[in-house]
């Protein structure tokens, strides 16, 4: 009686063993949600049973939580047509153009609404991640993109959560890393200026805001990268119309920057409105050097000759 109450009891132990024994590690299971995003998306059929037997194994695997993230993320997210008299939005062409009965133009765009509940659910795996790995700046650029997307002409959250990263990037000096892999020295410099132009193509009143306050911050803490001068010139010269404010900023980049493409090919224009033929001739010469399109040297150099 007692081998056989002993035999029992170690094949129960056995029992309870097993299962700890045969379960997948992490990078079985990203293989296995890898596999099943490729066949049906972030949010189809399978792929939430993969994620909550992963995080039931694996709760702090951080590719585990950006798996999440976009699972709600995709759940959140429907879209419907939009009809306006605006002939871009967003930076984005429109998908169809008519006229209404009076003939004047109307124009169509996708666009994308997000469901609260599931949206602030997707960006708390994304908090957990950060938390977890505050170094990588995947999980910070799929918040900033998120907040984007929700935000649309109305950016918030997404220049205070830019604003935030700035203050830790000057005082921490992280070593940031991208899917695991080291950046290059100005790396944050330029994701800052990234998001920076892609306030400016939103075109909207709070964009441009947005624009602004994250450009003249950088051009305090990074006084020697003219691409947020360059900003400021833009935003004199289209937001507020001032080509002479602009054309002074642009100055200052080409004093610094002789061949600073993006400072030569916006004075040039500031120029013209103001009249200012000597900072024309300036802009036409740096263009006729350093312009990537042969199109707009010649056009340059053609140019130059109405200035002798």
């Amino acid at each position: 009686m007692m081998k056989k109450r002993l035999f029992t009891v170690l094949v129960l132990l056995s029992a309870a063993v097993l299962p700890a024994a045969a379960q997948l590690s992490s990078a079985e299971y990203k293989e296995k949600y890898d596999r099943q995003v490729r066949a049906v998306g972030y949010a189809g059929l399978g792929v939430e049973t993969i994620l909550e037997r992963w995080g039931n194994v694996h709760p702090d695997d951080t590719d585990m939580l950006e798996g999440r993230f976009f699972f709600d993320f995709t759940r959140a997210r429907s879209t419907k047509m939009l009809r306006t008299s605006k002939s871009g939005y967003m930076g984005r062409e429109p998908l169809m153009a008519l006229k209404d009965s009076t003939g004047a133009p109307v124009y169509f765009y996708e666009e994308e609404f997000y469901d609260d509940s599931l949206f602030n659910s997707a960006l708390r795996f994304l908090d957990r991640a950060a938390s977890l790995k505050p170094d990588e700046f995947l999980y910070r650029s799929h918040m900033l993109n998120a907040q984007i997307a929700r935000e649309k002409e109305d950016p918030v959250l997404s220049v205070e959560e830019l604003d935030a990263l700035i203050s830790y990037d000057k005082a921490r000096h992280p070593a940031w890393t991208f899917r695991g892999q080291e950046t290059a020295q100005d790396f944050f410099v330029g994701v800052v200026q990234d998001y920076c132009r892609l306030y400016f193509e939103i075109g909207s009143p709070k964009s441009y805001a947005a624009l602004r306050r994250l450009s003249e911050r950088m051009i305090k803490l990074y006084p020697a990268r003219m691409e947020f001068q360059n900003n400021m010139g833009s935003y004199w010269r289209t937001v507020e119309k001032n080509p002479k404010k602009a054309a002074a900023i642009y100055k200052k980049v080409l004093s610094r920057d002789k061949d600073n493409y993006m400072a030569a090919k916006n004075g040039y224009l500031a120029a013209r409105s103001t009249g200012d033929r000597k900072f024309q001739k300036t802009c036409l010469e740096t263009l006729s050097r350093v312009s990537p399109q042969e199109s707009e040297r010649l056009s340059a150099e053609a140019l130059l000759q109405s200035f002798k």
